[in-house]
């Protein structure tokens, strides 16, 4: 830590310096701002207020865990009062004190006060570790607070309902290996894995699945990601919190779809036959390398969307790891108390439908 500490104040004190004409007391410390990232989570996060150094330790705003899981801030304004509480135990800091205080009417100390910085509370690292749970760390490239919350923030909220969320659990080798999903505090944890990146981050949705007026949850993973490759599961819960049987795109392909690839002197012939229609496709080829598949591949990239109330996958079809021509849509639809396949179609991309027959 006090490592941590050392490397941060050498640069906060060399910003103001740079900033406040050679001023670097300690409210000067507070008044500039000090350009350093927030990662919380291995998520890159927004904080309009920046770290700040007193007395040589490292203060923050403790907002930063306003939505983490267990924890619980109120504000008192007229004694400029903030009460924390965490895993039941309870903290009172008042802008301006060092004094921490608790239930039972004891209280520690800190090194400086508490203070507020753009109607933001500043409390030390130490107190906000000790509080959170969470760890801290500086990194130098990019030049950023790193933050732990071992799993008390969520990854991320329900886009209609903030009162849903989705927690990442027993993270191993750059992977959650399972997920607890809380809607309006009620939790229940699902051996759901997805990758611990903030490009990757889950999405909740909101749907109703069957009609019957009430929404369900739908939960979409981003399995990884890269040059022709986008990997996602679903899954669709119930208020219950039970899961919704969907309908998997390799059982769709398999039953539903079928295709070729032929070589027929200096063209490539394609044929995607979905629902008993077929979409042909001559592309040159005159040396005849274009491609060594013989049948159009599905599911190297793998989206899924809620449109219009309705559950929608799309898969890429590529001709080689490289060249994609078009996109397989499944409009998914209630039929025997599942989510299945109820429209498919195949659609050229743009640039391909010159080439159709």
């Amino acid at each position: 830590m006090n490592k941590l500490i050392g490397s941060l104040m050498a640069s906060i004190l060399l910003s103001t310096v740079i900033h406040s004409g050679g001023s670097v007391n300690g409210a000067a410390h507070r008044e500039q701002p000090y350009t350093m990232d927030y990662y919380i989570d291995h998520q890159m996060v927004s904080v309009e207020v920046a770290p700040a150094v007193q007395q040589g330790e490292l203060y923050v705003p403790v907002y930063i865990m306003k939505d983490w899981r267990g924890i619980s801030l109120q504000w008192n304004h007229n004694a400029k009062e903030l009460s924390m509480t965490a895993d039941g135990q309870r903290y009172v800091v008042k802008s301006g004190s060092a004094r921490v205080s608790l239930p039972d009417g004891s209280y520690f100390t800190l090194k400086s006060p508490v203070y507020i910085d753009h109607h933001r509370m500043m409390v030390p690292l130490s107190l906000f570790e000790q509080i959170s749970g969470g760890k801290a760390s500086v990194s130098e490239d990019p030049k950023a607070l790193v933050i732990d919350s071992r799993g008390k923030r969520p990854l991320a909220f329900g886009e209609a309902d903030k009162s849903i969320a989705i927690y990442g659990e027993q993270e191993q080798e750059g992977r959650y290996q399972a997920l607890t999903l809380d809607m309006n505090g009620n939790q229940h944890t699902y051996p759901w894995a997805t990758p611990v990146s903030w490009k990757s981050s889950p999405q909740l949705l909101d749907m109703d699945v069957n009609g019957d007026g009430s929404s369900e949850i739908v939960v979409l993973l981003n399995q990884g990601s890269g040059t022709g490759v986008h990997a996602q599961d679903v899954h669709v819960i119930r208020a219950d919190f039970s899961e919704v049987s969907v309908e998997s795109f390799q059982d769709i392909l398999k039953e539903q779809v079928s295709s070729s690839i032929q070589h027929q002197e200096g063209v490539l012939l394609l044929s995607v036959q979905v629902d008993g229609k077929e979409t042909l496709l001559a592309l040159p080829d005159e040396e005849g390398s274009r491609t060594n598949f013989t049948h159009v591949g599905f599911g190297a990239v793998v989206y899924h969307a809620v449109e219009d109330g309705r559950l929608v996958l799309r898969l890429a079809g590529s001709i080689s790891p490289s060249e994609f021509i078009g996109e397989l849509e499944v409009v998914y639809g209630w039929s025997e108390g599942r989510l299945a396949a109820e429209r498919i179609s195949f659609r050229p991309y743009d640039e391909y439908m010159q080439y159709m027959k």
